[in-house]
């Protein structure tokens, strides 16, 4: 479980990560039992403060996939639900809610509407652990 060393890594090691996870799941690497323990990683990730660097990496895995987050509504939904995505993702939230079961294809975000936003965070790892996300 290579995850738990992730804030370990330096910065640029931990982006190149961060890029091959994303890419792992949007070329349909990786599936099933795998697929659910990455998007829950990247959950994870993305329910630290934005100043944390695995913040940066959640946010840098989820971008290589973005086209083929309306296959999972379970994990977008789990995905508005974090304080983090709603201050920093506005155009996504917006996208996901705005959506009918996820249905239509999220063909882009501009990169100015996915970076920037600061905020308090409730840490909701506990219950994305326990929790079927696809």
């Amino acid at each position: 479980d290579e995850y738990r060393f992730f804030p370990k890594y330096p910065d640029k090691e931990l982006c190149i990560t961060a890029q091959l996870f994303g890419e792992l799941v949007q070329n349909q690497l990786v599936s099933s039992v795998t697929l659910s323990i990455a998007l829950r990683y990247i959950l994870d990730a993305l329910s630290k403060p934005p100043a944390y660097k695995m913040f940066t990496f959640g946010k840098n895995a989820l971008e290589q996939f973005m086209t083929r987050l309306h296959e999972w509504p379970k994990f977008c939904s789990h995905l508005v639900m974090i304080p983090n995505i709603r201050q920093s993702f506005p155009a996504l939230v917006q996208y996901l809610e705005s959506t009918s079961g996820g249905q239509r294809q999220l063909n882009r975000v501009e990169s100015a509407d996915v970076t920037g936003g600061q905020g308090e965070i409730q840490s909701m790892a506990d219950s994305y652990a326990s929790s079927n996300i696809l």
